[in-house]
């Protein structure tokens, strides 16, 4: 069936380059998966509410500072890769 709307919000994360292409299979990518490194850390490093994004770091690779259910998670980017997308389980 057809709905019409006047906005479409893409909420799928991931998979937001395969929906986006369901109505226009030319358009170019946008998203670029990618495997991550994080610690969490003791509470307070950083106010609640904040964050710190680092990305002009020598490699290229951004980091960031954000708090966590309490706690501080300090974490990297480190492959870009393209996970498995399937929601089953490996």
């Amino acid at each position: 069936f057809s709905v019409k709307a006047k906005v479409v919000v893409n909420c799928t994360g991931v998979y937001s380059d395969k929906i986006r292409k369901m109505n226009d299979d030319t358009c170019e990518n946008r998203t670029l998966a990618a495997w991550g490194t994080h610690m969490i850390l003791e509470e307070g490093l950083i106010d609640k509410g904040k964050g710190i994004l680092i990305s002009a770091t020598s490699d290229g690779w951004l980091v960031f500072v954000l708090p966590y259910k309490g706690y501080t998670m300090i974490g990297t980017t480190d492959l870009k890769d393209e996970p498995n997308l399937s929601p089953e389980p490996n």
